[in-house]
């Protein structure tokens, strides 16, 4: 049956990525009952400060400007990229639009190998326009 083009089986907010109450979730990841349970109890573990760090990062990407994710890690002292990318992906799952890519730094460095090599550090920055605002 019809249902005027809306797509009743896609939820507009991943449930498992939002509390009932709109507090963020941090994401549960693991392939094996053994690493989703590993994931969960650390997402447990940071459930409480989860709200607070998507905050945070936001408020860094307002007053900086932009940054990539190991400037942001530096900065918010979370103890690695990894939260800066937890956050990151929740809010452009359930902010879409909101963390837009903004250019890349040039990084130098030597490998183990002792070739110098250069990466691309993507930077990020807020959008002052998320989709589905006005002009």
């Amino acid at each position: 049956m019809e249902q005027g083009g809306f797509d009743w089986a896609t939820p507009a907010v991943d449930p498992s990525r939002v509390s009932p109450t709109g507090v963020p979730r941090p994401p549960i990841n693991g392939s094996t009952m053994m690493t989703r349970h590993a994931s969960a109890t650390g997402a447990a573990a940071i459930a409480e400060t989860y709200p607070a760090r998507v905050s945070a990062y936001l408020q860094l990407l307002n007053q900086s400007g932009g940054l990539n994710d190991f400037e942001a890690a530096a900065l918010l002292k979370w103890g690695g990229v990894n939260s800066v990318n937890s956050v990151r992906g929740w809010l452009r799952q359930n902010r879409p639009g909101l963390i837009v890519e903004d250019g890349f730094d040039e990084h130098a460095f030597v490998d183990a190998g002792g070739t110098e090599r250069t990466t691309r550090r993507t930077r990020f920055r807020v959008n002052r326009r998320p989709e589905g605002t006005n002009p």
